[in-house]
């Protein structure tokens, strides 16, 4: 045990000495090989970074962008033992230590959360579909794709390019994003407040039919439901199961 918590502290040692660029006090058999070792270990973290936030990189100014991976980096909050899942950390680390860059760039934060989430939506665990989908659209209940996040912004992240957002485009926006279960591809879906409240339903498993989808919608949005509202429903319900957002019907 003495051994594996020495080993330990040598490795968190070594460690932090790559990320921060300090000396590192135990004996390498190849001294020489430290800085090779910290551009190779800098190489992959940078490429993560970049490879997940591609709209932030644009976004930003080469010495913004350089300063922040940096700083990122260094810091050692890139825990995660996968290499793809480290730079979800980069939300919570630009959220909580670089406040004048949220400060120039107020969307800053829900960019990269909607960067993150196609991520997150790509290598998401396969979710099996346990009910059958052998329902009719008359009176069968919605099965949603299980393999679908909901976000909402306040600034139109997904609908124009970063360099042109400005405060004036502040509101309220909703989307979603769902993985293809044949392709595999993320696929994005704009969605209005009742929209979105339709998928929010359908995605805490509720089963219900479409009429009671949209009323218990209104309802939760507390807006008066006007019986031009159904034929709207099926036609956004038919629009998500060609983009297999909603998987299909089963019986109630």
């Amino acid at each position: 045990m003495q051994t594996t918590v020495k080993t330990f502290k040598t490795q968190s040692s070594f460690a932090s000495a790559i990320r921060q660029e300090k000396a590192f006090k135990s004996t390498l058999s190849r001294p020489e090989a430290l800085e090779q070792y910290r551009k190779m270990v800098f190489h992959v973290a940078e490429e993560a970074v970049s490879s997940a936030y591609p709209l932030t990189r644009n976004l930003l100014s080469q010495t913004e962008w350089s300063g922040l991976v940096k700083d990122f980096y260094r810091s050692g909050t890139m825990q995660s033992p996968q290499i793809w899942r480290m730079p979800e950390a980069l939300i919570d680390f630009v959220r909580n230590d670089y406040a004048q860059l949220q400060a120039k760039y107020p969307f800053l934060l829900e960019l990269m959360r909607f960067e993150w989430a196609e991520v997150a939506v790509y290598m998401m665990p396969d979710q099996i579909v346990e009910v059958p989908l052998n329902g009719q659209s008359e009176n069968g209940n919605l099965v949603l794709n299980p393999e679908t996040e909901l976000l909402h912004f306040h600034f139109p992240v997904h609908l124009k390019p970063a360099g042109i957002i400005s405060v004036n485009d502040r509101s309220n926006f909703f989307l979603s994003l769902h993985r293809h279960p044949e392709s595999g591809k993320v696929l994005f879906t704009n969605l209005s407040p009742l929209t979105a409240q339709m998928i929010a339903l359908l995605n805490e498993g509720i089963g219900m039919d479409i009429p009671t989808l949209i009323k218990l919608s209104c309802e939760s949005l507390q807006f008066k439901y006007k019986p031009n509202y159904l034929p709207q429903a099926v036609e956004f319900v038919n629009q998500c199961i060609q983009s297999r957002l909603i998987l299909g019907f089963t019986n109630p």
